[in-house]
C-alpha cells in the first residue's frame, strides 16, 4: 500500500469482529465492484446483482470472510494475490 501511496483509515480485527455470510449485503451495500483474488485468479462480482455468488466465494472455510479485504472508493478487493494486487491499485 505504500508503494501507491494510499493510507489505512481503518483497521478491523476479523479474529474479534467477524463478517459471515448474513453480513455481506450490509458491508458491500453501495459496492459497485467486489473483486474477488485466490491464488492468480480473480473474479469481478456486482453485489446489487450477484450477490449469492459472491457469497460463495468471499467467504472462507471458517464462513468468515477472507482476508485481507480493502476498500477503495467504491470498489472492494477481498482475498490476496500479488499480481490482482497490483492491478487493482493501478
Amino acid at each position: 500500500m505504500e508503494s501507491h501511496a494510499l493510507a489505512v483509515r481503518e483497521t478491523v480485527n476479523t479474529k474479534a469482529e467477524k463478517f459471515g455470510n448474513a453480513d455481506l449485503a450490509a458491508l458491500f451495500k453501495g459496492a459497485k465492484t467486489v473483486v474477488v483474488a485466490k491464488g492468480k485468479k480473480s473474479v469481478s462480482f456486482d453485489p446489487k446483482t450477484e450477490l449469492e455468488e459472491l457469497t460463495a466465494v468471499a467467504l472462507g472455510r471458517s464462513g468468515n470472510l477472507r482476508a485481507p479485504t480493502v476498500k477503495v472508493g467504491k470498489r472492494y478487493l477481498v482475498g490476496f494475490s500479488q499480481d490482482v494486487w497490483e492491478a487493482f491499485f493501478a
